[in-house]
């Protein structure tokens, strides 16, 4: 720990412009060194993202390149908000989500920028969208819980749309809501967040041009799937996957699937230009900022470094990552149902697998024995009826995602502690 300690204090060395240590924010070296071991054992009361049992939530590690860039870049902190403080990580951002508009597809020149995460990409996004429209808002009952909370920050209505049986928006509902009028605003999820669904959004484009509504997508966890859109192998919902072009805004979460440290969301204007340009009297706004003021600079090196050691493309860097992801929830699934004593309502569209035992069992006793025995899983909350249990109300299953690379070897093993908890 004390030669970690002294790598610290050589880097905030490198960082002041006058080469004083850590003695001129009044730490004396030998208290760092205390400070320092209090800290770490206070972080080893987090659960490693590295094990290869960890599938609770749409979390990862940071790639190393990722980690090496923004670690490098923040002791000189830019502001990509200040296009003259932030000018070289700013280019370095535009030039990584010009490299993520292209792995959806998206025409060159397509305009966007980078934010905390996805939930003010899609602010920024649904922001966007709804320029000169003063409808309401509707989603799917799966999607994201930060879109309703975004229409009350944007007081605007929002209508919530069920979903069929493959969790995905009921168009023919959608349809109905849309010929009694008061919406225009239609978001699309592409991997919802219980069940990894994905919404027919081919089918959803033809349904635009016909009532006229803007479509904002919610990318945030599926969106780096469409660099497998064309293998057959997987079984994913191609032609969802490479509708995003005909789409008028995109949200991204690079801290999902582009390994990325918190927090890296991107939002991707499809038509038009983003939202409304900010003003300052005193400092030179970048074109590109949404809504949110100060952005770290350092979350752009680090995904441009990522993008550069690892290519957005489906046979190197990315793809054979997302390839074993998919194939750990395909075979995941499989084995839970010929184990015969599990039940997946909804076969998975892409990473994420929901489950729950075929007799009455506490799911939330399961998941804390599964969580002792090395698998970290998640509790999913649904209205019973969604799963044809004979119970009332809402009820709690169990929920896998999967995200690195590696669990798909290990499906024999999950299912198999599993079973034995049962």
């Amino acid at each position: 720990m004390s030669e970690f300690a002294d790598f610290c204090r050589r880097a905030i060395d490198l960082s002041l412009a006058n080469g004083a240590g850590p003695a001129s924010f009044g730490v004396a070296p030998e208290d760092l060194d205390a400070i320092w071991e209090e800290f770490i054992g206070r972080l080893a009361e987090l659960p490693s993202l590295s094990a290869g049992g960890f599938a609770a939530h749409m979390v990862a590690p940071p790639h190393a390149a990722a980690l090496l860039g923004y670690f490098a870049t923040m002791l000189f902190n830019p502001n990509n908000h200040d296009a003259r403080h932030g000018a070289a990580t700013l280019a370095m951002e535009q030039e990584a989500v010009a490299q993520l508009a292209a792995m959806l597809g998206l025409p060159a020149g397509v305009s966007g920028h980078l934010t905390s995460g996805g939930s003010v990409a899609n602010l920024d996004g649904l922001w966007r969208a709804r320029s000169g429209r003063t409808g309401g808002v509707a989603a799917s009952q799966d999607a994201h819980h930060v879109h309703r909370r975004n229409c009350r920050l944007m007081a605007v209505e929002s209508v919530t749309i069920p979903c069929d049986a493959q969790g995905r928006m009921d168009l023919d509902y959608l349809e109905d809501v849309l010929r009694r009028g008061g919406v225009d605003t239609v978001i699309a999820s592409v991997g919802t967040p219980g069940f990894g669904a994905v919404d027919a959004l081919d089918d959803l484009v033809q349904l635009r041009g016909r009532y006229g509504f803007a479509l904002h997508v919610d990318a945030s966890y599926g969106g780096f799937f469409s660099l497998l859109r064309d293998s057959p192998d997987l079984d994913l919902p191609q032609r969802a996957l490479a509708a995003f072009r005909d789409c008028d805004s995109i949200a991204l979460d690079p801290h999902k699937h582009g390994y990325q440290p918190y927090g890296c969301g991107c939002v991707l204007y499809v038509t038009g230009e983003g939202g409304d340009r900010q003003r300052s009297p005193y400092c030179d706004v970048a074109p590109h900022s949404g809504v949110e003021g100060s952005r770290p600079g350092a979350a752009a090196a680090a995904l441009w470094l990522t993008l550069r050691c690892l290519p957005l493309s489906p046979a190197l860097g990315f793809g054979p990552i997302l390839r074993d992801c998919r194939l750990a929830a395909q075979g995941f699934a499989e084995r839970l149902a010929a184990s015969g004593r599990w039940c997946v309502p909804l076969a998975p569209q892409l990473g994420v697998v929901a489950f729950h035992p075929r007799d009455d069992a506490d799911c939330a006793h399961l998941r804390d024995a599964a969580s002792a025995a090395g698998l970290e899983l998640s509790l999913l909350r649904i209205p019973a009826r969604r799963i044809e249990i004979a119970a009332a109300g809402e009820i709690q299953i169990l929920r896998a995602v999967f995200m690195k690379a590696g669990q798909s070897a290990l499906c024999a093993e999950f299912v198999d502690t599993l079973d034995r908890l049962l």
